[in-house]
C-alpha cells in the first residue's frame, strides 16, 4: 500500500535528500521504497492523473526534472501553466470519463494515478463516490486493458481511520467506522 506516499511526496518536494528524507521519517520506514518508485533509471513515458492537485503536481514535476516524458491528464478548468512551463504534456480529460483516458495512457510506461476528490464537511458523498471509486476504477480498468507494467496508486492516510498512537503505517487496521465520506471513498 502507498497510503502515505502524499506525506513522502510533499517532504520530497522540498528537495530534501533522500537519506534526510528517510531520516526525518523512521515510522515510515518504507519512505526509501516509496521515493525508489519515482527515482527510475531510464526515461520512460509516465501517464499521471492528479498533477494539478498538490502531490501530484510535485510528482508530474519531479518526473520531467529526471528527463521522463510526462503525460498529465487535466480538466479544461484546471490550471496548468506550471506543468506547461515545465513542458509537461497536457491530455484534456477527466478520470470519469473513461474514454478520455484511452490515448493519453497509450503506451505508458507507468501510470501515476493521484487525482481524488476531497471536501471538509461534505453533506452528499455523491461527486466523491464518483471520483475516487468510480475514477479510480476507470483508471485501472484502462491500465489493465492497455496492459500498462505498473500503476502506482496513491491513496490517502484516511484510510487508516484515527490513531492515537503517533503516526500510522500499514499494519494500522481501520475501525471500520468512516467518520466522513472522503474516507468511505
Amino acid at each position: 500500500s502507498l497510503a502515505t506516499l502524499e506525506i513522502n511526496s510533499s517532504l520530497a518536494a522540498s528537495e530534501e535528500s533522500l537519506a534526510t528524507l528517510s531520516s526525518s521519517l523512521p515510522a515510515f520506514s518504507f519512505a526509501s521504497s516509496v521515493l525508489s518508485l519515482i527515482a527510475l533509471t531510464s526515461a520512460m513515458r509516465i501517464f499521471v492523473t492528479g498533477a494539478t492537485g498538490f502531490i501530484g503536481g510535485r510528482l508530474a514535476l519531479r518526473l520531467k526534472k529526471q528527463g521522463h516524458e510526462v503525460i498529465a491528464l487535466a480538466r479544461a478548468s484546471s490550471n496548468v501553466q506550471a506543468l506547461v512551463e515545465a513542458g509537461i504534456q497536457i491530455a484534456a480529460g477527466d478520470i470519469t470519463q473513461p474514454d478520455t483516458l484511452r490515448e493519453p495512457m497509450r503506451n505508458a510506461d507507468r501510470v501515476y494515478h493521484v487525482a481524488a476528490w476531497y471536501e471538509i464537511g461534505a453533506a452528499d458523498a455523491t461527486r466523491m463516490r464518483t471520483v475516487n471509486v468510480d475514477g479510480t476504477r476507470h483508471v485501472m480498468t484502462e491500465a489493465l486493458r492497455q496492459g500498462v507494467p505498473n500503476v502506482v496508486y496513491c491513496s490517502t492516510v484516511a484510510v487508516l481511520g484515527p490513531n492515537r498512537n503517533g503516526p500510522g503505517d500499514e499494519s494500522q487496521k481501520n475501525d471500520g467506522a468512516p467518520r466522513s465520506h472522503y474516507e468511505t471513498t
